[in-house]
């Protein structure tokens, strides 16, 4: 070895000496930072500030109701969700009086992450309700004992599918009814599901989180949307893919949305609007949210 040679080689030891603790200290926290989500494409994604999109509905002087979606309507994430406990938690909605009844088709879609068990019996946690479950006569969604599962409204009447609902994830839910029977979907995929009550009449409120004070949820609920018709599989899809910020996807035939992003408000267009009870609105929800592929 060539004194020149020696020399470049002691050269290159003292600069990994005097500066290697740097690269490694540097590295350790571009680690940390990686962890923590810094680098995540999620923490810059835009979010959707407090009743920034909503459904207008206004008559003409012929007595054509026009409807439009305006404001921010371009599927941001929420800046916040809705924070249910598991007991005494929920969303009450007077009167909601646009919600279908007897054998008319209807649907309900939500995004959820259960963060724990519910707190109803069966392990039961109501999602969206309306009617009078006493008297068979009730329509909503929920998890019972983990799997996603259609509410018809007193005994026989409930449908628990085999799709489970996992902890800490954040997945799409809906159920639809036809006029003959319904479907209960998690994320993409249907399930056929079983009976339901008449609902010849509603009762005072339809809840989100908590079923008339009972099947309680616990965790996170954001996008409930309730439609007057049967959504097929490609609106399924559709609503699926648009991600936890998406807009409805039939306006016309829309007659409820409460997206919880810091309110209770309905943003269909008819001002059905909620009372919380016991809920908080978070901003720390995006961990277990992956958008649709």
């Amino acid at each position: 070895m060539t004194r020149r040679t020696r020399s470049k080689a002691q050269s290159a030891m003292e600069y990994l000496m005097t500066y290697g603790w740097a690269i490694l200290i540097i590295a350790v926290v571009l680690g940390v930072l990686y962890q923590l989500g810094v680098f995540n494409s999620k923490t810059f994604q835009g979010k959707a500030q407090t009743g920034s999109c909503e459904v207008y509905r206004t008559s003409t002087n012929v007595g054509i109701t026009q409807i439009s979606l305006q404001g921010q309507c371009n599927n941001l994430y929420p800046k916040y969700v809705a924070m249910f406990s598991g007991s005494g938690s929920y969303v009450d909605i007077p009167l909601p009086s646009e919600l279908p009844l007897g054998s008319n088709q209807r649907s309900i879609t939500a995004w959820v992450k259960r963060m724990g068990n519910n707190g109803g019996s069966d392990n039961y946690g109501n999602i969206f309700s309306y009617g009078t479950p006493a008297a068979a006569n009730a329509f909503g969604l929920g998890s019972e004992n983990n799997f996603v599962s259609e509410w018809g409204g007193g005994s026989g009447f409930n449908y628990q599918s085999t799709i489970p609902v996992p902890l800490d994830s954040w997945v799409f839910v809906a159920v639809t009814y036809n006029g003959i029977g319904t479907t209960v979907y998690y994320n993409e995929t249907p399930q056929p599901g079983g009976p339901i009550g008449l609902l010849t009449t509603k009762s005072g409120s339809a809840y989100i989180g908590s079923e008339f004070s009972l099947g309680s949820f616990t965790g996170q609920i954001t996008n409930v949307q309730a439609y007057n018709i049967s959504l097929d599989q490609s609106q399924i899809d559709g609503l699926y893919t648009e991600g936890i910020g998406g807009t409805p996807i039939d306006i016309t035939n829309l007659v409820g949305w409460w997206p919880l992003d810091g309110d209770e408000q309905d943003y269909s267009g008819f001002q059905q609007n909620g009372v919380a009870n016991d809920i908080t609105f978070t901003a720390e929800w995006e961990s277990g949210y992956g958008p649709a592929s």
